[in-house]
């Protein structure tokens, strides 16, 4: 069976990455403060999308549907 793969190149510095997680960890406070009832796991997986300005693909659009300005995809 012929298996298909994305392979996604990013270079990024040590720097960048701290600041990533760190606009991450900030939108995660902000959703967490607008009292936003999802899981942890699935508010800090929000968080990083959001922050990142990604599309979220999941299965579980009728959680993540309640978190203001992520964009979803099943």
């Amino acid at each position: 069976m012929k298996q298909n793969s994305i392979q996604i190149s990013v270079s990024s510095s040590p720097i960048q990455n701290q600041l990533e997680c760190l606009r991450a960890i900030a939108v995660d406070q902000r959703l967490r403060s607008q009292q936003v009832r999802v899981s942890t796991m699935d508010l800090r997986i929000a968080a990083i999308a959001i922050s990142g300005n990604l599309v979220l693909l999941t299965r579980n659009v009728s959680d993540f549907c309640k978190v203001p300005g992520l964009v979803t995809e099943d």
